[in-house]
């Protein structure tokens, strides 16, 4: 059990920041308030430090790309139309804690299956720090990856149980969808491969589109716009000019790796149109992770620095670092902001990270325990 006092609390709901102590206790925080006394709890004073919620990367591939092999675990090489893939099977804990995100703020991120299928697999939340996915998975509904890009291609087969159109990821995801909604309309028994495609049509499980060019957006909502899909936007590098559609059919939109393919992108992303979007309403994520690739944790800040130079406010940056990505990934009931009764995923910094580039960590707490302490009392670095 611990009680922060006096730190600066920045509770990621877009409020102003305000002065307050927090208990923790069981893993997550029990109080928020002023001149908080807990004896059987070890106090720290934060006096002159920020307290903010976790970072959130909504996509990454870390922890299931099997880094030692040429043949990376995220891409299945036997298949198009893969929906019952789970990326939480290929996880590994190590791979993902050896990347030491946590020391940068990033408590939590989205597993992804990747980018070459047009039907992917099954997403996964977990924490940044942990031995095992028992104790690292987080509990949500993540969405099923989906990759509509003109580079996407299918192969029609003939022992295919499901309509595939040649060439056309996106229309054979489409077709497939209007097929399964015909045999639910005439109260058909489902076969097992129409399972997963059935929570996306009753919206239980929503889907991460990876787009990025303007045409390949317009043409994904143009297809989609009859059928009943909670659709999430990822790359995104064009999707500007469609921030009112956005915004209207609440479609929340993660900008990937702005610095993907030698900035060749970079060019082409409208930041001051997605930064009007996000004060009128749009649900804006950024990751680190590309199309295909991962960046490294740096990355998820350099991206968050050029939409604060374009206009988002540093406790809008704050919402786009946590909130919004809870959102999305489906654990915004468990973590992303600072609330009473949520899971204790914070930071502490000595400054605010999205004023002040050069600020890092002091300390970072995952689920209330204390996973990295830069100064273990005026110590060294330690990461528990």
């Amino acid at each position: 059990m611990y009680v922060l006092k006096h730190g600066m609390v920045h509770t990621g709901n877009g409020d102003a920041p305000f002065p307050a102590d927090l208990r923790i206790a069981d893993g997550r925080i029990q109080e928020i308030g002023r001149g908080l006394v807990c004896p059987e709890a070890e106090e720290i004073d934060l006096a002159g430090k920020d307290i903010f919620p976790g970072c959130i990367d909504p996509v990454c591939y870390m922890g299931c790309l099997n880094l030692q092999s040429i043949y990376k675990d995220h891409n299945e090489r036997k298949g198009m139309i893969l929906p019952e893939l789970r990326a939480e099977d290929s996880f590994s804990a190590e791979e993902l804690v050896y990347q030491q995100l946590y020391k940068r703020g990033i408590t939590a991120v989205g597993i992804s299956t990747g980018g070459r299928n047009p039907v992917s697999g099954r997403m996964m939340a977990c924490c940044t720090a942990g031995s095992s996915i028992k104790d690292m998975k987080l509990p949500g509904t993540a969405p099923l990856r989906g990759n509509f890009l003109q580079s996407t291609y299918v192969l029609s087969r003939q022992d295919a149980p499901y309509p595939l159109v040649r060439g056309s990821a996106l229309q054979s995801v489409v077709r497939i969808l209007q097929s399964v909604r015909k045999e639910m309309d005439a109260g058909k028994e489902l076969a097992e491969w129409m399972l997963p495609f059935r929570e996306l049509l009753t919206g239980e499980v929503p889907l991460m589109a990876a787009v990025e060019k303007e045409a390949e957006i317009r043409t994904l909502l143009e297809r989609m716009k009859e059928l009943p899909v909670r659709l999430i936007l990822f790359g995104a590098y064009e999707a500007a000019p469609f921030a009112e559609e956005l915004i209207e059919k609440q479609i929340p939109v993660v900008l990937g790796d702005m610095a993907s393919g030698s900035g060749k992108m970079y060019r082409k992303v409208e930041l001051e149109k997605l930064v009007d979007g996000v004060k009128k309403g749009l649900v804006l994520a950024v990751s680190a992770a590309g199309i295909q690739e991962n960046a490294g944790r740096d990355t998820f800040f350099w991206n968050l620095a050029e939409l604060r130079k374009n206009g988002l406010s540093e406790e809008e940056a704050v919402t786009v670092a946590a909130k919004n990505p809870a959102k999305i990934l489906g654990i915004e009931k468990e973590t992303g902001t600072l609330e009473i009764g949520k899971r204790a995923d914070l930071t502490v910094f000595t400054g605010h990270p999205f004023v002040n580039r050069t600020a890092v960590p002091e300390a970072v707490w995952i689920q209330g325990k204390p996973v990295w302490l830069r100064e273990k009392r005026c110590g060294r670095g330690l990461a528990v």
